[in-house]
């Protein structure tokens, strides 16, 4: 079985997870989860043994359906935050800059039904323009800043969130 890297620990949660930036006549795809109030990038976790560059490839496939190629590496974000059950997280993410390997329909807004580790999710995808990201409620905030010139992206950024 393969398993995510991740782990728990007196109620404190560690995990690696990886995210994806595929752009499309200046709009960006993102993902509203079931869980969340807000839009953010496709992604999912990394698995023990996998890099990251095709824990992103196989993780955007698996949530959009959408065949891709990882680019470039823009962004690590260390996320450090608190559910609302009172778990402490420490997130780090990796953000790839994608393109498609192959033609798709880009529909304003969709939903899809993904198997995550046997539970089904519901996912609420929406192209958003690039411009208009904060507008939307879209986390993490700090990459709208990297996302004004979408055909030469800002230099590589750490971010550290506390």
């Amino acid at each position: 079985m393969e398993e995510d890297i991740e782990f728990e620990k007196n109620n404190r949660k560690f995990k690696v997870r990886v995210n994806g930036i595929l752009i499309n006549d200046g709009k960006v795809l993102t993902v509203q989860m079931y869980n969340n109030d807000f839009y953010c990038l496709p992604g999912g976790h990394i698995i023990v043994g996998e890099d990251s560059k095709t824990a992103v490839e196989r993780e955007f496939l698996e949530e959009t359906r959408i065949l891709v190629k990882a680019k470039e590496l823009v962004s690590i974000v260390e996320n450090f935050f608190v559910r609302k059950n009172g778990m402490q997280i420490h997130e780090v993410s990796f953000y790839y800059l994608l393109e498609a390997k192959e033609k798709y329909d880009a529909i304003e807004e969709y939903s899809l039904i993904e198997n995550d580790n046997g539970e089904e999710v519901k996912l609420n995808f929406k192209w958003i323009n690039i411009l208009e990201l904060e507008k939307n409620n879209f986390k993490p905030t700090m990459l709208i800043g990297q996302f004004k010139d979408i055909n030469n992206f800002e230099k590589f950024k750490h971010y550290i969130i506390k």
